[in-house]
């Protein structure tokens, strides 16, 4: 079943369509991606998701990597290191306080966003079209939006995180 033309048939241009599927998406994963991980792993999570973006920017451009390719081998690194963070980075989320849930789910919705960003960022615009409308692709992927998604996770964490001072 295709939403966006469930969506159509409500009269919904197909760009809102596009959008709403697309909030609805980041809302959802970000729910089940702050459960999954909670506050314990959303930390290394971050981590693992700048160390996969700096490989995938490392990759040589002599390498024959597709787009495709380069998007598979991200999120593979992004799954990976979680996987094995508590060989790597084992950092947690000590210090949330009692309303919790709320800046966890914050953080997640944030690293889903940051993921999204840097995949649509991989792929060509006309393929990112196809799967969001222009003026999401722009505030996803765009040159400044890009570094407003890297930079917003850690700017939150800097405001909202109150670790345990010695």
């Amino acid at each position: 079943m295709d939403i966006n033309t469930t969506l159509a048939q409500f009269g919904i241009s197909d760009q809102l369509a596009k959008d709403t599927v697309l909030l609805i998406v980041i809302f959802i994963f970000g729910f089940i991606y702050g459960m999954l991980l909670s506050h314990h792993k959303l930390m290394s999570a971050l981590a693992n998701i700048y160390v996969a973006f700096a490989v995938i920017n490392a990759l040589p451009r002599e390498m024959p990597v597709t787009a495709n390719t380069k998007i598979i081998i991200f999120l593979a690194i992004i799954v990976l290191l979680t996987i094995l963070s508590r060989r790597f980075f084992d950092i947690a989320f000590a210090g949330f306080g009692a309303n919790k849930i709320w800046k966890i789910y914050t953080v997640s919705v944030l690293e889903i966003i940051l993921i999204l960003s840097i995949v649509f960022s991989i792929m060509s615009k006309t393929e990112a079209t196809k799967y969001v409308s222009n003026t999401a692709n722009h505030y996803l992927a765009g040159d400044w939006f890009r570094l407003v998604w890297m930079v917003a996770p850690l700017i939150f964490m800097l405001i909202f995180y109150r670790g345990r001072r010695h």
